[in-house]
């Protein structure tokens, strides 16, 4: 099996390298925003998994299930429109589509227990997956300039852990 039928076969298989220009080049910046969000989404990580959250992460927790909600469906309707190769891509990015409607439901109140337990996680790995998809996408942009981002990246996560943890575990009194 080739490289780009084991990513079809998992749900990200992204924008074909036959498809329209103008699908390519949306694809290349909805992977990047995808980069972001996983950056934004990975402090908040432990917290998806604990069934005992106060109401203030539960807001934050709400307000992140909306991000991922908004973020997913605009980037999927988008390069769906986009694309010249319609049913290819929705038979290879077919995780996205899922985690649309687990997000959806999960926000809509209508899972709970283990099916929510399993969402949270479906939806930790494909924000994983995603930012391995949009780093191999982005390769040369990526490796030209890999140092100081992953330098960058590295201090903007330990900053947002920081305040995650700040923001989230009331025994903590400062930020420093």
């Amino acid at each position: 099996m080739t490289k780009k039928s084991i990513s079809a076969l998992a749900g990200l298989g992204g924008v074909s390298e036959n498809d329209s220009e103008l699908a390519r080049s949306w694809s290349v910046r909805f992977d990047r925003l995808m980069i972001l969000l996983a950056i934004v989404m990975m402090p908040f990580l432990v917290v998806i998994a604990d069934e005992t959250v106060g109401e203030q992460s539960e807001r934050l927790l709400n307000v992140l299930e909306w991000a991922v909600l908004i973020v997913f469906t605009c980037e999927f309707v988008a390069l769906l429109m986009l694309s010249n190769q319609r049913s290819s891509y929705l038979s290879n990015n077919w995780l996205n589509l899922l985690i649309i409607v687990v997000a959806a439901f999960s926000l809509s109140g209508l899972m709970h227990g283990v099916w929510l337990a399993a969402a949270r996680i479906l939806r930790i790995m494909s924000i994983l997956f995603l930012t391995v998809r949009g780093l191999l996408s982005t390769g040369r942009w990526f490796l030209a300039r890999g140092i100081p981002l992953a330098i960058g990246f590295a201090l903007v996560a330990w900053l947002l852990s920081g305040l995650g943890f700040f923001l989230l575990e009331p025994t903590i009194d400062s930020f420093g």
